[in-house]
């Protein structure tokens, strides 16, 4: 697909779980590039943040990526990312669930939840 057959996101509102590395890292690069506002929604912000630097080095046009604290493992802290991410937008237009867990073991989060979505 040419450059010119992708759709323009200025103004566009994406949330993309994980993205720190590999398929996400690069979605949330082209989303960026072609004008959205990406938050890049993962647990670790000692991996999110260096990541952004680098995509912000190598160049993101006119979009933007912001991290946003997002631990799908913890209920309460998606209810808090949530909210955060409320008060920051008035909508979301797009929503990538990319973020899981590649091998197991799997196994229950102490509030019951697999841990087959959560990044470790």
């Amino acid at each position: 697909m040419a450059k010119s057959e992708l759709a323009d996101l200025h103004g566009k509102v994406v949330l993309i779980t994980g993205g720190n590395t590999g398929i996400g890292y690069s979605t949330i690069q082209i989303l960026a590039r072609r004008g959205a506002k990406v938050y890049m929604a993962t647990r670790d912000a000692t991996k999110a943040k260096p990541a952004i630097k680098k995509m912000e080095a190598e160049g993101l046009g006119e979009g933007y990526v912001h991290f946003l604290d997002l631990d799908l493992a913890d209920p309460r802290q998606v209810s808090q990312a949530a909210k955060q991410f409320a008060e920051s937008e008035e909508r979301l237009d797009i929503l990538i669930n990319n973020a899981a867990l590649g091998l197991g073991p799997f196994h229950l989060t102490d509030d019951g939840i697999t841990n087959v979505m959560v990044i470790k």
